[in-house]
């Protein structure tokens, strides 16, 4: 099975895919169930694993699974019935086989990259660490993932959001326009590129745009009176 054609990521399943990683059963069965295929094609990614990997017993934060072959039969079943009845799978947050259980496949990302895949919008990453078996829930070893970046809202604002899981990212291959632009003074800031300054400055020009976009042209009590010198001077 192509268990890289799987992943959300296609940078990091081609990374993955590139230096041969093998993922254990229960992360392949991870991956099968986080991905966006049809139920059919999970189902079929499903039995392949019970046919060609090895069993084992795993935990969640909930409860102690002796057999991954099993809870898959048991999980096919169950969506197996929904999709006869007509009506969504339903399992309760306790009873979902793979409720706490996290991936951690090796990234090329680095600090300054843009990327996407927190709500398909693009940001630059500060920090990706991954600290292994820091903590237990109900025997469940949990790697802590300290994840962050810059997003740049609607309103021209910059902010630092966390995230705990980066399996879904990927590079930001399209055009940063809007209040996005930003994104691209900071990654070269953080890349040493240009300076605090220059940052700075181009944050006021982007600002400056949106301000210009909100308000009417003629309106020129709106605008600071610097804006308006460095629109004419640049």
């Amino acid at each position: 099975m192509d268990i890289y054609s799987f992943m959300i990521s296609r940078d990091i399943a081609e990374h993955c895919r590139n230096i041969g990683h093998e993922f254990t059963p229960l992360e392949m069965a991870y991956i099968v169930y986080k991905s966006k295929r049809a139920m059919m094609e999970k189902h079929k990614a499903y039995k392949e694993i019970i046919d060609s990997a090895p069993d084992m017993s795993y935990s969640t934060y909930a409860k102690e699974h002796t057999s991954l072959h099993q809870v898959l039969k048991d999980y096919m079943e169950i969506e197996n019935k929904a999709e006869i009845d007509g009506t969504p799978v339903s399992i309760p947050l306790y009873d979902n086989p793979f409720w706490g259980i996290q991936i951690t496949p090796p990234h090329i990302f680095e600090k300054g990259d843009i990327l996407t895949g927190i709500g398909d919008k693009p940001f630059v990453l500060d920090q990706l660490t991954v600290k292994e078996n820091v903590s237990k829930h109900n025997g469940c070893e949990v790697n802590k993932i300290y994840g962050g970046g810059y997003f740049a809202k609607e309103d021209g604002r910059v902010i630092y959001e966390h995230f705990n899981n980066y399996h879904h990212l990927s590079y930001y291959e399209g055009a940063l326009t809007g209040c996005n632009r930003i994104l691209t003074a900071i990654s070269d800031h953080m890349a040493g590129k240009i300076s605090y300054a220059t940052l700075l400055r181009a944050y006021e020009v982007i600002q400056l745009d949106k301000r210009m976009e909100d308000i009417c042209y003629t309106d020129t009590s709106a605008i600071p009176d610097k804006y308006i010198e460095w629109v004419m001077l640049d």
